[in-house]
């Protein structure tokens, strides 16, 4: 079914169609896409019957945390990242600089004793460096999930957010968000399973960014037709609003992937078994890297991630 309504703020006026190519695996299959004339969101115009081709084998991650020195010293500056560390994790964040996740994490209160929810958890990768950091009630929600897992402190589970039914005082959605069609649903269902004053973390693709601005239909971010929807910051706002959450704090965690992979597409090379070092030189990377952390300071980068509380 064609939607032509904007799925953020519901508006139907004037929105404009953008015709974007599947370009990660390079089939180049054409697929329609709808900009909203008010809030400025991206929707896909039609979802595929069978998303699930579009998927190959290899697109979760699948590393699992490291043991030894090495997996202790994470941990520690994991935990010291999250608020919840003591002087050991001071220590090693001192000496080997901000965890790489450091973004959401400064965005996200949390103590090691919260129910956790990773919804779209891939392999679990992200829940099994927590609950080596400590955290002891994590549970990892994804339909595609090749074998659930259940062991001390830790649950991977194949199945959905709109038959879930337990609590949880954080939800996270890393960059699952704009892969689901009906995210005024996937909000409700948030909510439905915080208690209150309960969080949930959204990191997702943003639209109305200058990457989409500059780039169109070749912003490597519109991921045809994976992203059936990526919200702008305005998008997000009246989503949660209406789902009865609060969106307290947006911190964008753009990289310089939105500068190689767009001009990639723009010269219709896919990323099938590229290295970005064969098409740019250090110079030029190092470049990109520099005006991705510009945007995300002017709050206009391509990546974000979103705070939202349960009113």
């Amino acid at each position: 079914m064609s939607n032509t309504s904007c799925l953020a703020c519901r508006n139907a006026e004037n929105n404009r169609r953008v015709e974007a190519q599947e370009m990660m695996y390079g089939t180049r299959e054409r697929f329609q896409y709808v900009e909203c004339s008010k809030c400025h969101s991206l929707g896909i115009s039609s979802v595929p019957a069978d998303l699930g081709k579009y998927y190959a084998s290899d697109y979760y991650s699948f590393g699992r945390a490291k043991g030894g020195l090495r997996g202790y010293l994470k941990n520690q500056r994991l935990r010291h990242t999250l608020g919840c560390g003591g002087i050991q994790g001071a220590m090693v964040a001192r000496i080997f600089g901000p965890q790489s996740r450091s973004t959401w994490m400064r965005l996200l209160p949390v103590s090691l004793e919260d129910r956790i929810l990773d919804v779209g958890c891939g392999s679990g990768s992200l829940l099994y460096d927590l609950r080596s950091a400590g955290f002891k009630h994590l549970v990892g929600l994804d339909p595609f999930v090749r074998e659930e897992v259940k062991t001390k402190g830790l649950r991977i589970v194949r199945g959905s957010l709109e038959t879930w039914t337990e609590n949880h005082e954080v939800v996270m959605m890393h960059h699952s968000f704009e892969h689901m069609a009906d995210p005024s649903a996937v909000l409700a269902n948030v909510r439905r399973i915080l208690p209150p004053a309960g969080r949930a973390l959204i990191r997702t693709p943003v639209a109305a960014c200058f990457a989409w601005r500059h780039y169109g239909a070749h912003w490597v971010q519109l991921d045809a037709p994976r992203h059936l929807f990526i919200p702008s910051v305005e998008g997000m706002k009246q989503l949660a609003e209406r789902a009865g959450l609060k969106l307290e704090r947006v911190e964008f965690d753009s990289t310089d992937f939105q500068f190689w992979g767009s001009e990639l597409y723009q010269r219709g090379i896919s990323l099938q078994n590229v290295k970005k070092e064969q098409y740019f030189d250090d110079e030029q990377l190092k470049t990109f890297r520099q005006r991705a952390e510009e945007l995300n300071r002017k709050a206009d980068g391509d990546s974000g991630c979103f705070l939202l509380r349960k009113e």
